[in-house]
């Protein structure tokens, strides 16, 4: 869905992690995962698209700015990153 309504928004990102054995968007524990699969990206600001705020707000708890689909051009344009 994503890719078909803003299909330049991925070739920004660094990566696509959706789910990992049981642990699948609201638990905590899939955040953290990404969070330290890259440990020389801590010092980095972290962005999450989703179109679900519960999993953004939990995201939030790790220090990863979340926007819902249509809000993500905006974000990432005022943040330089496109």
């Amino acid at each position: 869905y994503l890719e078909s309504c803003f299909p330049d928004l991925f070739r920004y990102s660094d990566a696509g992690i959706f789910s990992d054995n049981n642990l699948m968007k609201t638990a905590k524990g899939i955040f953290a995962k990404c969070r330290n699969l890259f440990p020389k990206l801590q010092n980095e600001k972290w962005y999450f698209v989703d179109d679900q705020e519960e999993n953004l707000k939990v995201a939030s708890e790790f220090g990863i700015e979340g926007m819902l689909p249509e809000q993500a051009e905006d974000v990432l344009q005022n943040n330089d990153i496109i």
